[in-house]
C-alpha cells in the first residue's frame, strides 16, 4: 500500500476528508496540523525567554531526571 501526503487548507479539510472517503479505496484518513506543532514551539520559546528574564524559576536537572524512568 502506498501513502500520500497532501497539504489542505484548514477551512477545506472537512470537505477534503469527505471527498477522499467517498472514493472508496481509502481505508483511513488521518489529519494532522503543523500549526499545532508551531504553537507548541512558540510557547516553549516564550517560556525560555521568561526563564532567562527571571520571571519563571529554572528547573533543577535533578527534578527533570527524576521524572524519567529507565527500564
Amino acid at each position: 500500500m502506498a501513502f500520500v501526503t497532501v497539504n489542505v487548507p484548514d477551512e477545506k479539510l472537512g470537505f477534503f476528508i469527505e471527498l477522499v472517503e467517498s472514493l472508496g479505496f481509502i481505508s483511513s484518513v488521518e489529519a494532522s496540523s503543523n500549526f499545532d506543532d508551531l504553537n507548541t514551539i512558540t510557547q516553549g520559546l516564550a517560556e525560555v525567554k521568561r526563564i532567562q528574564s527571571g520571571e519563571l524559576p529554572k528547573n533543577k536537572i535533578e527534578d527533570l531526571l527524576s521524572d524519567i524512568s529507565f527500564k
